[in-house]
């Protein structure tokens, strides 16, 4: 080989290093951004919300009964 091509050759190698570690830290970008920008959803919002409205009513037909006794 010649001193051009083995120059050429570590070139290439170097460059697909470069080349995987890029793709890998893309990778974790992504992942990073899409937790960031997308947390996980429950999929129990509408089982949380019925109980916010069923505390809600307890609460207030409580409140409403402390004043009725003043």
């Amino acid at each position: 080989m010649s001193k051009q091509e083995q120059e050429n050759e570590k070139r290439s190698s170097k460059g697909q290093d470069r080349d995987l570690l890029t793709a890998h830290m893309n990778a974790q970008l992504k992942e990073a951004r899409n937790q960031v920008a997308k947390p996980e959803k429950t999929k129990l919002t509408g089982y949380r919300l019925f109980g916010m409205i069923i505390s809600a009513v307890i609460i207030i037909s409580a409140l409403l009964a402390i004043f009725r006794l003043m």
